[in-house]
C-alpha cells in the first residue's frame, strides 16, 4: 500500500541550480558580495544559500544571486 505523497504543486524550476556557486549582488541586502552555495529552494522565486563565510543558511531571491 505505497501512497506517493507530492510536497508540490509542480515541479521545482529552480532544482537544476542547486550546488551551484553563487554571489549575493544585491544593493539592498545585508549579504551583498558574500559567496556560497544553493542549497535548495523555498518556491520559484527563493532559495537558500549556504554562505561561505559564515556557513548560515540564508533566504535569498533567485533575482539578487550571479552565479561564479
Amino acid at each position: 500500500m505505497g501512497v506517493k505523497m507530492r510536497t508540490r504543486f509542480g515541479r521545482d524550476p529552480l532544482k537544476k541550480y542547486i550546488g551551484r556557486h553563487v554571489q549575493i549582488v544585491n544593493a539592498g541586502s545585508s549579504w551583498k558580495g558574500y559567496k556560497g552555495v544553493i542549497k535548495s529552494s523555498t518556491d520559484s522565486e527563493t532559495v537558500l544559500v549556504e554562505l561561505h563565510a559564515t556557513m548560515k543558511q540564508e533566504a535569498i531571491p533567485f533575482k539578487n544571486l550571479r552565479f561564479l
